[in-house]
């Protein structure tokens, strides 16, 4: 599988209102609130978006998902930023990225 180059972070992991400079930002018309919530940043926009079905998007704002994806070829990456996943949070940490990769393809 071949992912489209991108950054999907919540905004509300900055730190201040002028840290959230998307560089690249993709929108979605449909979804003004996907955009409200999250930073989603690539290269080729239109491949960015062909990627985040309307499906997705939904899920994305109905879980509210709190990590950041990057993803570029034949790789992506899951991650909270600053904040280590305790031992005992792995599971349900795999069990959201298993959810999240099924909403994604």
């Amino acid at each position: 599988f071949v992912f489209p180059e991108f950054i999907l972070t919540r905004k509300n992991f900055f730190k201040s209102a002028k840290d959230i400079q998307c560089k690249n930002n993709v929108e979605f018309k449909d979804f003004p609130e996907f955009s409200r919530k999250y930073c989603l940043e690539g290269k080729d926009v239109s491949s960015v978006q062909q990627f985040f079905t309307p499906p997705a998007i939904r899920f994305f704002l109905v879980k509210d998902v709190q990590m950041t994806i990057e993803a570029k070829g034949d790789q992506i990456i899951f991650y909270r930023f600053n904040k280590q996943t305790k031992p005992k949070d792995i599971e349900e940490f795999i069990a959201e990225v298993f959810q999240i990769m099924q909403m994604l393809h």
